[in-house]
Parts: structure tokens; C-alpha cells; sequence
């Protein structure tokens, strides 16, 4: 297979991986921060806003941790598929969940902490997901 075409497909991968356990790790932290409450329609920005904000310091570090665990399971997803490409993989998956992150940032609000938290860790995550040559 072309190398081109298998970074790519490696990538998609990754991102793939990343959004499943992001979407995992972010309701199991729901059901058990949330007590119940059920997410507002987006369309509602009022209501989101409000959720949001009533949202527990638990519930919030659950955020993150999917975020960084869904970056560095991606990234390691995709390094297995891409053989040879590690750096540029780890690159692109960790770049897109990071980019999606800060779009998050855009439409709900976050506290401080948890922006600053989460540009730091997401590309240290995914670094980490590199394999370490001798």
C-alpha cells in the first residue's frame, strides 16, 4: 500500500479511535457527575450556557481526561497503522483533537483551568502515545 495512502487511513483511524473514547469516557463521566440531568438541546444557548456552568469540578476533569485519553489512544491507533510516519500521525490526530477542543472552548464556556489544562496536556498526550527509538 502507498505510504501516503496508509497515513491517511491511519489518521481517519485515529481520529476515529479518539472520538469513541472521548464519547465514552464523557458519559460514563456524565451519568456519574450529572446526576440525571439531561444535556439541553444545542440550538438552546441559553440553556447549554447554563448547564455548563452548573457543571462539577468532577464532571469537568472527566472532560479533560477523555480529551487526553482520546488523544493519546488516537495517536497510538494511528501509529500502528501508519508504520513509519509516527511523528506525522501523532501530529495530525493530536492537532485535530486539540483544534475540536478549542472549538468546544468557542461555543460553551469553560473555566480557566480547564482551557489552560487542556492545550497543555492534549499535544502531551499524544506526544506521549510516540514510540521512543533507542
Amino acid at each position: 500500500m502507498n505510504s501516503t495512502i496508509r497515513t491517511v487511513l491511519a489518521v481517519l483511524s485515529g481520529v476515529i479511535a479518539s472520538a469513541l473514547v472521548i464519547a465514552a469516557i464523557e458519559m460514563f463521566g456524565h451519568s456519574l457527575f450529572m446526576n440525571g440531568a439531561a444535556m439541553p438541546a444545542p440550538a438552546d444557548t441559553s440553556a447549554v450556557q447554563a448547564y455548563a456552568e452548573g457543571m462539577s469540578f468532577g464532571a469537568l476533569a472527566t472532560l479533560l481526561v477523555a480529551w487526553c485519553a482520546g488523544a493519546y489512544i488516537g495517536s497510538m491507533v494511528a501509529i500502528r497503522i501508519a508504520k513509519g510516519a509516527e511523528r506525522v500521525t501523532t501530529l495530525l490526530v493530536g492537532g485535530f483533537i486539540l483544534a475540536a477542543t478549542v472549538m468546544n472552548f468557542f461555543q460553551f464556556p469553560h473555566p480557566a483551568w480547564l482551557m489552560i489544562s487542556a492545550i497543555i496536556l492534549i499535544p502531551t498526550c499524544a506526544w506521549l502515545a510516540m514510540p521512543r527509538r533507542a
